[in-house]
């Protein structure tokens, strides 16, 4: 049981456990130690899915924050934030776009093209060279191409209205 403990720390888990594997260990004859192996089962799988998905939330809300944190890096990518987080590139990939329904490449572009549009807006006078290099772009060509794509207009276009 101690081994037990040392695997689930909260009481009440530890409860629901036991009220799972209890069962188990009384079971008179196969049948019912089929329908409490069973249920143990059912229980072992609901607990590794809620924490695959709290897992997985946790790795998003992250993902995000290094986002926000080196949007402005141009060397920012999917090998750079799971290197920074110590997770693979292509799990991280697929937990962002399985949890948010959008590409983590995207969703760099579109965070930088918000930043970028909330410097338009500013009462700053900036050139697209420099809003660009600002929000992560290596060059002016590659951030009028994000924000076309991204605002369905070009960038000095968007600038005057």
């Amino acid at each position: 049981m101690s081994i037990f403990n040392n695997y689930i720390s909260d009481p009440i888990q530890q409860m629901r456990a036991l009220d799972t594997i209890m069962p188990l260990m009384q079971a008179g004859d196969n049948e019912e130690l089929k329908c409490c192996f069973h249920q143990m089962l059912v229980y072992v799988c609901s607990e590794i899915a809620q924490r695959w998905q709290s897992e997985e939330k946790g790795i998003v809300s992250t993902i995000r924050k290094y986002v926000e944190e080196h949007y402005a890096d141009q060397t920012l990518s999917v090998s750079i934030i799971a290197d920074a987080i110590e997770r693979n590139p292509a799990y991280l990939s697929r937990v962002f776009k399985e949890s948010t329904g959008e590409g983590l490449l995207d969703y760099i572009n579109h965070y930088r093209i918000t930043k970028a549009i909330n410097l338009m807006q500013s009462n700053e006078e900036y050139t697209l060279t420099e809003i660009s290099e600002l929000v992560g772009y290596a060059n002016v060509r590659a951030f009028r191409r994000a924000f076309t794509k991204l605002v369905g207009e070009i960038p000095s276009k968007y600038n005057k209205i």
